[in-house]
């Protein structure tokens, strides 16, 4: 018997890599099951304007959902409303992408009987460093890793670091993230349409339409490296190797807007790298820019540099985490060694000053998505992983 009812449950104060693989699933999975269904527990600490972003970007996905309010750590009254919406939900597995969904999602399957049959947890990360309040998350983390009936880790680096835990190793796989790929990825119709998105971009952040954009995408915080990004873009302009005019986005909100900006005029950048803030209208962005960057300290599987590849930009990159599981170096992108700045900007320069290179390079990256990391291919390994689950109960 396959498989019927699936939940995929979240924390979340704001959209992420995290957030979107957890909708995407829930849509993607639709065909395959009765009942697919996205749980989401908005956490109030993050702030009104941030939680209503998260439910717009959630109503518009076409997925199936719930939405749930907490603003604690641990919620009784959470715990009964996550308990009646499986009843409601007929749910058979639920799947946890993050600690506190993983650790609710094992109250349930645990402590309330018959609420469902079993549970998953997908790791999209590592941990940042130490701290005291990391403690707490940690401990989670690793009786949630152990307890779960299945470990999933969405690129090489993080599931071999949760084997070597205790009796975690017989139940963790690899599982790379996937991108819904459709008619919008198409090499003819990101062509037809490449102009109208930039000229749209062009008037919304003032930039020159016959420059060259290259962007860089992400949450303002440590781990993306911006720092990195800018000093790179410095020795990039410095080096007065680039043959065409280009300007550099940073994409994306966060708490180290202000450094980053002062960085930036500190830099005497200012004409050449643009603010953007989070663009909703991801079609747009990855229609419009040439390239891709990312100066990551470490990665799961990103979903940008999927994004940004299935719309055949290249990407050169960090190889860090997931990233060279991603990315073959010199064919469908360009790897650079993490916090080299030298290596990234002679990489970038490289591809910037050669259409023909640029291009095919984008186009190796297009095929690459399509064929390992398609929504297809996502769905179909996590049904099965579900289904042998299931059939282990």
């Amino acid at each position: 018997m396959s498989v019927r009812s699936v939940v995929q449950m979240r924390f979340s104060g704001g959209m992420g890599g995290a957030e979107s693989v957890a909708l995407s699933l829930a849509g993607i999975l639709g065909p395959y099951l009765e009942n697919s269904v996205a749980y989401f527990v908005l956490e109030r600490r993050a702030g009104d304007k941030a939680c209503s972003e998260m439910l717009e970007r959630v109503k518009a996905s076409g997925a199936r959902y719930r939405v749930f309010y907490t603003d604690r750590r641990f919620s009784m009254r959470l715990l009964s409303e996550l308990r009646r919406a499986l009843d409601d939900d007929k749910a058979e597995i639920i799947h946890a992408h993050c600690y506190k969904s993983a650790f609710y999602s094992l109250a349930l399957k645990n402590l309330v009987p018959g609420s469902v049959k079993r549970s998953v947890v997908t790791l999209h990360g590592l941990f940042e460093p130490p701290s005291l309040g990391l403690a707490f998350i940690r401990t989670i983390d690793f009786l949630s890793t152990m307890l779960s009936d299945r470990v999933i880790g969405c690129s090489n680096e993080i599931a071999s670091r949760y084997k070597m835990l205790p009796f975690v190793k017989g139940k963790t796989e690899v599982v790379q993230n996937g991108l819904i790929v459709d008619s919008r990825h198409s090499s003819e119709r990101v062509a037809a349409v490449a102009a109208k998105m930039r000229a749209r971009m062009a008037a919304l952040y003032g930039l020159d339409p016959s420059a060259l954009w290259v962007a860089c995408v992400g949450r303002l915080t440590g781990q993306k490296n911006f720092a990195l990004y800018i000093k790179t873009v410095s020795e990039m302009i410095s080096s007065g190797r680039l043959k065409r005019k280009c300007e550099f986005l940073i994409v994306g909100e966060g708490v180290l807007n202000a450094e980053l900006r002062q960085m930036v005029r500190e830099s005497e950048l200012d004409r050449s790298i643009f603010f953007t803030s989070y663009i909703a209208d991801t079609d747009m962005l990855y229609s419009s820019i040439d390239m891709l960057m990312q100066t990551s300290v470490w990665e799961g599987t990103p979903i940008c540099l999927l994004e940004a590849m299935a719309y055949g930009k290249p990407v050169v990159a960090t190889a860090v985490g997931g990233v060279p599981d991603v990315i073959d170096d010199g064919v469908s992108g360009c790897l650079a060694p993490a916090g080299d700045s030298a290596k990234l900007a002679s990489l970038a320069i490289l591809l910037l000053n050669d259409d023909v290179l640029r291009r095919n390079i984008g186009r190796k990256a297009a095929e690459a998505v399509l064929k390992r990391h398609s929504h297809e291919v996502w769905a179909k390994r996590h049904f099965s992983i579900y289904n042998a689950l299931l059939a282990s109960v």
